[in-house]
């Protein structure tokens, strides 16, 4: 604990208020849902950059952790790609336990995209080895919210 009585480890602001609770497993299955729970984490996180904020507004981000705001993006063909980028850069930068040249992401083939709401796919090795990871992210426009299909992460672990 510092001075101020807040514990000086970093949390997430979610985790620090208790609003997260966050079950951390043993083992390859744990180790992948510790892995979503923590991408999960960093893709909500709003960063905002020079162009993002009207003159006068919050200071730009130096760490340029997280998305950029996305919130009330109409979704089309030209979004999803640079979704797709965004995310995987966000996750090559702040993702330490994935191998970077090994981050794909890209829309789901098949899946509906509506106006406001998509479906992605996200494809990555573990830099240690093992089972990479296969997983289904939904993002919802209207609010700029990221999740990482709890099913697909949990059955997305190939050999």
């Amino acid at each position: 604990m510092s001075a101020t009585g807040i514990d000086d480890a970093p949390l997430s602001a979610a985790r620090w208020l208790g609003l997260a609770a966050v079950p951390r497993a043993s083992g390859e299955a744990g180790e992948h849902e510790t892995i979503a729970l923590d991408v999960e984490e960093l893709l909500n996180h709003t960063r905002f950059d020079r162009g993002d904020m009207p003159a006068g507004g919050a200071a730009t981000s130096l760490l340029r952790y997280g998305l950029r705001c996305y919130a009330g993006r109409h979704v089309d063909e030209a979004f999803l790609r640079t979704l797709s980028r965004d995310i995987a850069a966000a996750l090559a930068r702040f993702e330490p336990r994935l191998d970077p040249g090994s981050i794909e992401v890209q829309p789901l083939q098949g899946a509906r995209h509506v106006r406001s709401q998509c479906r992605l796919r996200l494809s990555a090795r573990l830099k240690r080895g093992g089972p990479a990871i296969d997983w289904r992210i939904r993002f919802d426009a209207d609010f700029g919210r990221v999740a990482i299909d709890r099913g697909a992460a949990q059955a997305g672990m190939r050999g």
